[in-house]
């Protein structure tokens, strides 16, 4: 099976309060051939449970890891390790997730 053609990664630090918004945007999308990446960064938040729910609804486009005992490693160790396993000819980084004004 070939990887997918657009690889969306969240590098996410406590910020379960914007990811359900950020993940949902992306699956909403009417292109089709995408996977999102979420790589946490030691939460103390509900983070995994708004991952853990997108995951059950579409298996085949969410993805999460963490670091080992879910350590604070930092955003620069966090985007590395995320983007380490995908294949991808363009990358575009979001250090954070951004709440805008609508």
């Amino acid at each position: 099976m070939n990887p997918p053609t657009v690889s969306v990664i969240i590098a996410s630090y406590n910020r379960a309060h914007l990811l359900e918004q950020a993940i949902q945007t992306v699956v909403d999308q009417t292109y089709r051939d995408f996977e999102v990446v979420i790589f946490d960064d030691g939460r103390h938040d509900h983070s995994f449970e708004v991952i853990e729910d997108f995951q059950k609804k579409h298996p085949k486009h969410v993805e999460f890891f963490t670091h080992n005992e879910r350590a604070n490693k930092g955003i620069v160790a966090t985007c590395r390790k995320a983007i380490s396993p995908i294949q991808m000819h363009t990358f575009c980084s979001f250090s954070s997730l951004l709440e805008t004004p609508p």
